[in-house]
């Protein structure tokens, strides 16, 4: 399972080959309430820049642990950025 705000990033994925021994399914759902997913039903689930946009960050990690088979994984990525990096990005486009 994927999850990731951008469409685009997803029809692309569904373009991707997979093999007999791949089996992964693409969808796009609000992350707390996965309903149409079968508990323990995932090797995998991977998470991409969308976890700061759930309004329920441990309802939504909870539902995605739930579909998950024991011992398999949960992966995320998310942004972090501080005020001095905001600053630096604004003195650096400025070109000062």
């Amino acid at each position: 399972m994927l999850s990731h705000l951008s469409n685009a990033a997803l029809t692309f994925s569904q373009r991707m080959p997979t093999s007999d021994e791949v089996h992964v399914r693409f969808l796009v759902a609000d992350g707390a309430t996965l309903t149409d997913v079968a508990s323990a039903s995932c090797e995998a689930a991977v998470c991409v820049d969308v976890i700061l946009y759930f309004a329920e960050k441990g309802a939504a990690l909870r539902e995605v642990a739930r579909l998950l088979r024991p011992c398999c994984m949960l992966a995320f990525t998310e942004w972090e950025i501080s005020i001095k990096e905001v600053k630096l990005h604004r003195v650096t486009t400025a070109n000062l």
